[in-house]
């Protein structure tokens, strides 16, 4: 459900019912390439490359320069990492996390129009996930950004929350209007720990 959403956006697949705009376009009508030029993605179990981290961070934009690279690392928490030469090979492999926060640099140097987060820091610890979502909160700025999350904390200052169970939307609203909805929303923030 959820996360169909977002590959129905990245057009991995198309909608049999219903369409998709962006800026009233339907989706299926954009270039595919232009489309996905538009979008940043970070999911939840990132593809990497063979190559090293700086080379996968890379990916997000292939003409950027030495200091956008780095720039885009150290807004996801990753510049660190550039000083080991070994991090990320298989003998010393990276994280959940780390993989995570590559895809993170990605976006950010991509500096798309559209954000697409899958459950972004889902593989990160409290303190990191803490640190970095400040970084993401700047990422979305002026930005549309759709967010799939269980962690109702990296969602609480969205414009619009969306919730979904068995694939259909059951709630809508910001997150003071769906606690005092004291509806599905309501019981899984309150026993989620936030």
């Amino acid at each position: 459900g959820k996360s169909s959403i977002i590959q129905w956006i990245e057009r991995f697949y198309d909608v049999t019912k219903g369409e998709i705009l962006i800026d009233d376009i339907n989706i299926k009508d954009y270039n595919l390439y232009e489309l996905r030029k538009k979008i940043g993605l970070v999911n939840q179990e990132p593809v990497l490359f063979k190559r090293s981290i700086y080379e996968n961070i890379l990916y997000g934009k292939l003409d950027a320069n030495n200091d956008e690279v780095l720039d885009a690392a150290t807004k996801a928490g990753i510049r660190v990492f550039f000083d080991d030469q070994n991090f990320g090979d298989k003998d010393n492999p990276l994280s959940g996390g780390e993989k995570q926060r590559v895809a993170i640099a990605r976006a950010f140097l991509k500096n798309p129009t559209i954000v697409l987060l899958d459950e972004a820091t889902s593989a990160l610890d409290k303190e990191t996930e803490n640190e970095i979502q400040k970084n993401i909160f700047e990422l979305q700025k002026g930005r549309t950004c759709i967010s799939v999350a269980h962690r109702l904390s990296t969602i609480i200052d969205s414009d619009v929350i969306y919730v979904m169970e068995s694939g259909k939307l059951v709630e809508k609203g910001t997150h003071s209007e769906l606690l005092e909805l004291k509806g599905k929303y309501y019981t899984l923030y309150k026993y989620s720990g936030k």
